[in-house]
């Protein structure tokens, strides 16, 4: 967990796979291990919790909501000798997704699946304001979120009120009491914290 975006990428070619963040180069594998590695994949984006307790340690099921939070994605083809991105200019730009909503054209939803102590569910992916939200849950919520980020109590538009709610829920560590869609608005700086500076982000935006 962060408490700000980073930069994650990788480069695949039939030759290497390279692993980023921020920028810096953190792992490679090279032939041979990568030399079956010759079938079209997909980018997939998720949020679970492991069974796998010799790894992640155990899941304690009163820790959710959980959130993860996604700024962009971008895609390179990999054009070795052609491109203008990536390791020796390889690598050629093809899409960019922004997340102001659901592109069909680019993802699907994995509904029903199980993976480790968790099911996946759509009404667990959520857009705010130009971010992709995924929210690890108690299955016995339900979530329909689709109020303005930052509209902690779902009036419809933005106003001091919500500046005070904010304030309230900080000062008296009232998080826990709102329901998933009050806290995801209530990340106005989605940092994945409630803090000063979703109050300061709040502030300059009504005034504006």
């Amino acid at each position: 967990p962060h408490e700000e975006f980073h930069d994650y990428a990788f480069e695949w070619t039939p030759s290497y796979i390279k692993w980023f963040v921020d920028n810096v180069e953190v792992y490679q594998q090279v032939s041979p291990s990568v030399n079956d590695l010759n079938i079209s994949q997909k980018i997939m984006m998720n949020l679970w919790a492991a069974n796998a307790p010799s790894w992640v340690g155990d899941w304690d099921y009163q820790d959710v909501p959980k959130f993860s939070y996604y700024d962009y994605v971008k895609y390179y083809s990999y054009t070795p000798g052609q491109g203008e991105y990536g390791t020796s200019n390889n690598f050629s730009f093809e899409w960019m997704d922004d997340f102001n909503d659901y592109n069909s054209s680019i993802w699907n939803n994995e509904v029903g699946d199980q993976l480790g102590h968790c099911g996946f569910a759509q009404s667990n992916i959520n857009y705010y304001h130009g971010h992709l939200i995924m929210v690890l849950r108690d299955i016995e919520d339900q979530i329909a979120c689709n109020q303005i980020n930052g509209d902690i109590n779902n009036s419809g538009f933005l106003n001091v009120t919500d500046i005070v709610l904010l304030i309230d829920v900080i000062l008296n560590e009232s998080f826990g009491e709102l329901d998933i869609c009050s806290k995801i608005a209530s990340d106005y700086s989605f940092n994945g914290q409630i803090n000063i500076t979703d109050i300061i982000g709040l502030i300059n935006y009504i005034l504006d």
